[in-house]
C-alpha cells in the first residue's frame, strides 16, 4: 500500500492512504472533464491511474488542494510528537495563571 508520510510541527509524522488523495484529484478532473466521449468513469480510472504513479502530483495535490480535515480520518500516526520541541519551547511559550 502506498502512503504520504508528513510530518507536523510537533514532530509527529503521520501516514495518509495515497489513494484518499488520489480518489479526490481523480474525482475533480473527472466531474470537470467528463463528455459523452469520456464518461466520468473513464476519466476518473485514468486520473486516478496517473495521481497513484506520480509521487510528484500526489504531493502537489495534497498541498495545494486539500485540508487537513479531509484526510484525517485515514491518517495514521506513524511517529509521535517529539518531546524535545517542548522541552525547548518551554521556558518561551506564552504561560498564565488563571483560577477556576
Amino acid at each position: 500500500m502506498k502512503y504520504l508520510e508528513v510530518e507536523m510541527s510537533d514532530g509527529s509524522v503521520w501516514r495518509v492512504p495515497a489513494g484518499i488523495i488520489a480518489c479526490h484529484r481523480a474525482g475533480h478532473y473527472a466531474a470537470r472533464e467528463k463528455s459523452e466521449a469520456d464518461p466520468y468513469a473513464k476519466i476518473f480510472a485514468e486520473e486516478l491511474d496517473f495521481t497513484m504513479s506520480n509521487a510528484h502530483e500526489l504531493i502537489d495535490w495534497a498541498k495545494n488542494n486539500m485540508k487537513w480535515k479531509y484526510v484525517s480520518e485515514f491518517a495514521t500516526m506513524h511517529k509521535p510528537a517529539n518531546a524535545n520541541i517542548f522541552h525547548e519551547s518551554w521556558a518561551n511559550a506564552p504561560m498564565q495563571v488563571i483560577e477556576e
